[in-house]
């Protein structure tokens, strides 16, 4: 049986590189079963908050900018070991 994994994905989708990278991530998920990527559309340093507060993911993948992103991410990771 294939275990689920919900994965965040906190990329800026302003660009050309950031959505390259976006396509690789979801080209490698589909060779996964029971991967589901999260993605909310947002530019760089911007981040959608509403993945920090009732979401529950197993793992984020992330492109981290600023102090302020990595506290949000790092509460997010943090609340899912407890």
């Amino acid at each position: 049986m294939t275990e689920e994994r919900n994965v965040a994905l906190i990329v800026e989708t302003s660009n050309s590189y950031a959505r390259n990278v976006l396509r690789g991530i979801h080209d490698y998920a589909r060779t996964r079963n029971g991967w589901t990527l999260y993605l909310a559309e947002h530019g760089r340093h911007e981040i959608d908050q509403s993945f920090s507060s009732h979401w529950k993911f197993d793992g984020v993948i992330a492109r981290i900018e600023t102090d302020h992103m990595a506290r949000i991410i790092t509460t997010m990771t943090c609340r899912r070991s407890t």
